[in-house]
């Protein structure tokens, strides 16, 4: 646990930043829902999305969808935290991706059901997005700065001085990466373990 705080510790300069673009991205995306739906459609970037449903509605039992929900999520955290090596290009579009489909999801679910956005934010995003969005706002933070390191690295050639920093904060970032990993990885199990709940509930109630 004491290792797990240190290491988040270490990129809590990062978090804000990761934090802001989702919910700007989220909020902006959910007063321009339509276009961006439409957009979102035409570029089949909701396809897979979509086949996820159709898989959901075919009353899976609560372990199917729970090995989905992990694996589906695990997988995007490791892109995060891989897409740092693209100097904060990769972790800001990762953020910026996940904020438009939360906020364009939740208008669209708010249309079809009648519910306010807020109310479904409370009721089906909150019970495991307390848990997943820290995990997706951790790895970004991470990215940004694995970013950050290779910019400094690359400065660092012509001089002794910053390419030992630059050892030592690379150093860092390895011993740093296990306590993390583990930490977003627990994350994710309990999100996935209450939105799986959730949606096996829903469905039983619409069978």
């Amino acid at each position: 646990m004491k290792a797990w705080i240190t290491a988040v510790k270490e990129e809590l300069r990062y978090i804000p930043l990761a934090a802001m673009v989702l919910l700007v991205s989220a909020v902006t995306a959910g007063f321009k829902a339509d276009g961006l739906m439409m957009t979102l459609s035409q570029s089949g970037f909701l396809d897979a999305l979509e086949q996820l449903a159709e898989a959901f509605e075919q009353n899976p039992t609560f372990l199917q969808v729970f090995f989905v929900i992990f694996i589906n999520n695990v997988l995007a955290t490791l892109q995060i935290i891989a897409s740092g090596l693209f100097l904060g290009v990769g972790p800001f579009a990762a953020m910026l991706v996940h904020g438009i489909l939360i906020g364009v999801l939740t208008m669209e679910a708010a249309e079809k059901t009648g519910t306010h956005p807020l109310m479904l934010v409370v009721t089906h995003l909150l019970p495991h997005g307390i848990f997943e969005i820290p995990a997706l706002l951790i790895a970004a933070a991470f990215g940004f700065r694995i970013s950050a390191a290779l910019f400094r690295r690359f400065l660092a050639v012509f001089s002794p001085e910053r390419m030992e920093a630059s050892r030592e904060e690379w150093l860092g970032i390895r011993r740093r990466l296990p306590h993390l990993l583990k930490l977003m990885f627990l994350l994710l199990l309990v999100a996935a373990l209450i939105e799986s709940a959730l949606i096996v509930i829903n469905i039983s109630h619409l069978l």
